[in-house]
């Protein structure tokens, strides 16, 4: 600063001298001045040097003192990052998955006009005025705790839909993984038609509408082949889910047409194919399970579907043909469990196994359900039901060590195996439908009894794994009940099904505790960022996961979650019969054939 200073007043001086001529000093006086000043300004510049080399000195002692401590400060830091990337990263992967989310939600909004908004409440009309298909938030009165859980299942249901239209739109299924599709049903938009009424059910008006403008423009008139069981029960299904919520025109014909691409399939007089090309009608038939048969379970449950769609077009075909599957059954063999397999020509057993789970599964569901959904205008079904069940308490339930847990087995040329998997946990909430739609009170204790006892096992198989996720299948085992024998775990919903009947026909709150601990595992170890997925080993709590979002977790693993936080009188059972992919079907009072 001084030597700035001196150096400015030196040049003040001579610019002065410069203006005034004359000066204001003598020569010899302004020479020692401008000497003097010089040498004040070398000064000043020599002790600028000297402070600064001082200074720098000074930074190196600074610098060597506090190396001494760097390793230990260092250290601590470390370990103070560590706990807090570990916590920032936590939250930015919530403020991450919440961006999408809301991405998610808001991209797919669209903006209506006056116009449109009045055709959508138009098509809207027959569902907003059914006061058993949703629940009206604003007016339900229930415990917080209720509400609070219904709405995360809804959540739940929003991430795995609309990730869907996000990366797997119009295709059949997603991989939430790799955030690609994934298509093995004819690449018709499964996920969309199969999760139709889930999204009805839930109020998701938006996401409902946007999916039938994909339907609007579908043509079945494709050269694939299909499996004509699979495209029954979740295309035809969810179509027809979808109309009977909205009496939309569109869903029924949709489904008319994909049906009648299906008919060829009866094309004798006997049992339908297996697998239809729906272009050109092209059948065939699965070889793996000997020359000339059908699986019972595929032969036999076409017919809620098909009734159903009989009645509403007036046209008695497409149930006549489907309820001649029952009746060739019935005559050709006693009543009881049947084959798995059977002779596609007449309907004998054709099989020494006989199983009413995979195989079987869904045909004693559907003799019980089509009775039901007929209006019980055909005992002749309702006695091949409860002789079938009758048939299973007595031969096909067995009790496990130590702790007497009910087994349904299957039998192999009349001998029980050990087996028993997740496809069979549906029996729970078949027994109770069919317990209380008994006009015989100890049939009812005792049917309701062995109901109470299968959904129990199956809420036990979720219970005993790390994971709170049961296992594809297993084998009973006198030390511990069972041991897993298939660990993978696919979304699927027979367990709660059977879970959401018995808190249905009971109102014990076991039942909403028991399914909202499996919710709760599900959404710890199969979500992901862009959805849900199975795992591939329930004993592991970190296992790997399979990468594919089931079409069946929305239309009913969700659906039946959602329904155990809904009053009762939303789709209660009395007046809507659930197909086998948990299709809302309102019961037929007066059916047409």
């Amino acid at each position: 600063i001084n030597a700035e200073y001196g150096r400015c007043l030196m040049i003040q001086l001579m610019q002065h001298q410069r203006r005034n001529r004359k000066g204001i000093f003598r020569p010899a006086t302004s020479k020692l001045i401008l000497w003097l000043l010089s040498c004040f300004f070398l000064f000043s510049m020599l002790t600028v040097f000297i402070i600064s080399h001082t200074l720098d000195k000074g930074g190196n002692e600074k610098q060597l003192y506090t190396t001494r401590h760097q390793k230990q400060q260092q250290q601590q830091q470390q370990q103070q990052q560590q706990q807090s990337q570990q916590q920032q990263q936590q939250q930015q992967t919530q403020v991450q998955e919440t961006s999408e989310e809301i991405e998610e939600i808001i991209l797919p909004t669209e903006k209506r006009n006056a116009e449109e908004e009045k055709s959508y409440s138009d098509l809207l009309f027959h569902y907003r005025k059914n006061k058993h298909a949703y629940v009206n938030e604003s007016e339900v009165i229930e415990d917080q705790e209720t509400k609070q859980k219904r709405l995360a299942v809804k959540k739940a249901f929003k991430l795995a839909y609309e990730s869907y239209e996000k990366y797997a739109f119009g295709h059949d299924e997603l991989r939430p993984l790799s955030k690609r599709s994934h298509n093995e049903f004819g690449h018709f938009g499964l996920t969309i038609i199969d999760s139709l009424d889930t999204m009805l059910i839930m109020g998701l008006e938006d996401h409902f509408l946007r999916a039938r403008k994909l339907i609007e423009n579908l043509d079945w008139n494709k050269d694939t082949l299909v499996s004509v069981f699979e495209t029954n029960i979740r295309l035809v299904g969810g179509l027809l889910g979808a109309y009977d919520l909205t009496k939309d025109d569109l869903f029924l014909n949709k489904a008319k047409a994909l049906v009648d691409r299906l008919l060829p399939a009866f094309h004798t007089e006997g049992l339908p194919a297996s697998k239809i090309n729906l272009a050109n009608g092209a059948l065939v038939y699965l070889s793996w399970i000997g020359f000339g048969n059908v699986i019972l379970s595929e032969a036999g449950s076409l017919q809620l579907e098909f009734s159903y769609l009989s009645h509403h077009l007036k046209d008695p075909v497409y149930g006549e043909k489907s309820l001649k599957v029952f009746e060739m059954v019935n005559n050709a063999n006693p009543k009881g469990v049947y084959s798995a397999f059977v002779n596609r020509a007449d309907g004998r057993n054709n099989s020494p196994l006989k199983t009413i789970s995979s195989f079987g599964d869904s045909f004693y569901e559907y003799l019980l359900k089509v009775w039901l959904l007929l209006g019980k205008s055909k005992d002749w079904i309702k006695e091949m039901y409860y002789a079938a069940a009758d048939d299973v308490i007595e031969n096909y339930i067995f009790k496990s060590k130590p702790n007497g847990l009910t087994m349904v087995l299957e039998k192999n040329n009349g001998k029980p195996t050990s087996r028993m998997d997740q496809m069979v946990c549906f029996s729970g909430a078949m027994f109770g439908l069919g317990a209380i739609n008994s006009n015989d009170i100890e049939y009812q204790k005792k049917h309701l009894n062995v109901a109470e006892e299968i959904t129990k096992t199956c809420y036990e198989t979720h219970r005993r794994t790390v994971t709170g996720l049961g296992p594809e299948s297993w084998v009973v085992n006198d030390e511990h009940d069972f041991n897993p024998s298939n660990f993978g775990y696919l979304l699927r919903p027979e367990p709660l099904e059977s879970i959401f009947y018995m808190w249905r026909l009971t109102n014990d709150t076991k039942y909403r505790d028991w399914g909202w601990k499996i919710f709760q595992s599900i959404e710890k170890h199969c979500k992901s960022t862009h959805g849900y997925s199975g795992v591939k080993d329930v004993t592991n709590p970190n296992s790997e996961k399979d990468d594919v979002q089931q079409s069946w977790f929305l239309a009913e693993t969700l659906k039946y979650l959602y329904l155990l936080f809904c009053p009762d009188d939303i789709l209660p059972l009395d007046k809507y019969v659930f197909t086998t992919e948990a299709h809302p079907l309102s019961i037929i009072q007066n059916p047409l054939f």
